[in-house]
Formats: C-alpha cells, sequence, structure tokens
C-alpha cells in the first residue's frame, strides 16, 4: 500500500502477514535482501513502482508489476560493501535525528512547563513584561 512511503522492512524472522504488506523474497543467493531493500526504498525504484499504482485513497501496486522490475545485480561483495556503507550512514544520520527529536521535545515540555507556571502565578513576568516594548501598529 502507498509505496510512495518506501517502507521496506528485512524481518530476520519468519513469520505470517496481512495482504496490507507485499512479501518479496529472492529467488536466487545471487541478490543479498538488505541490498534488494535498499533498492526497493531507493527514489528511482519507489517514482517507477508509485507511477504504476491504482487506487485514489488507498494506492496499491500489483504485487507482480514490483516481482518483475529488473534490478541491478553488482557481484554478492559489493552488494555487502554497499549495505555496510548505507548501514553505517543512515545509522549516524538516524542518531542526529534522535538526538534532535529528544531536543525538540525537551523544549516543548520546558515551553508547556514554563506557560504553566505563568498562567498559575509560580512565575512573575509582570517585571519582564514592563521592559518590553508595545508591538507598533501597522497601517494598512
Amino acid at each position: 500500500m502507498r509505496p510512495y512511503l518506501a517502507k521496506v522492512v528485512c524481518p530476520k524472522e519468519s513469520g505470517v502477514c496481512v495482504g496490507e504488506f507485499l512479501v518479496l523474497r529472492p529467488t536466487s543467493n545471487l541478490i543479498y535482501p538488505e541490498f534488494l531493500a535498499y533498492w526497493l526504498r531507493a527514489k528511482p525504484t519507489v517514482d517507477r513502482i508509485t507511477s504504476a499504482t491504482f487506487g485514489a485513497k488507498m494506492p496499491r501496486t500489483e504485487w507482480r508489476f514490483i516481482g518483475n522490475m529488473d534490478c541491478p545485480i553488482p557481484p554478492r561483495s559489493e552488494q555487502v560493501a554497499i549495505v555496510r556503507h548505507l548501514d553505517q550512514a543512515t545509522t549516524r544520520a538516524e542518531a542526529t535525528i534522535s538526538g534532535v527529536s529528544r531536543e525538540i521535545e525537551l523544549l516543548t515540555e520546558y515551553r508547556a512547563r514554563l506557560i504553566a507556571d505563568v498562567v498559575t502565578g509560580r512565575l512573575d513576568v509582570r517585571e519582564a513584561a514592563d521592559g518590553l516594548s508595545e508591538p507598533k501598529e501597522s497601517r494598512a
């Protein structure tokens, strides 16, 4: 569903899934599953799959379309090297995103606490407010 979201996962355990997921398995040992997952998330691949979607509210793509797409297959050692490089690069990016997300959460909590303290009178801001200049009215 909604292939433009580029949600692809390589589960480490076997199991079952619902019809909301497309299950793709390499048919030979020539392709490294994690390499296939990165290829499926690549913008040109997502764009190609998205161009074959049908349905307006919850667009879908026929699984045979995706399963029959041509995927470049470099030697397996290169696929493994590419995956390792991308894993390292995305790990750094994810750590940065996680850190910034936590900072945003803390600032949001601080803002909410500050507002609550001012509203309840625990924090007196009258002196600080006196030092603020009145906003100039714009004349349209």
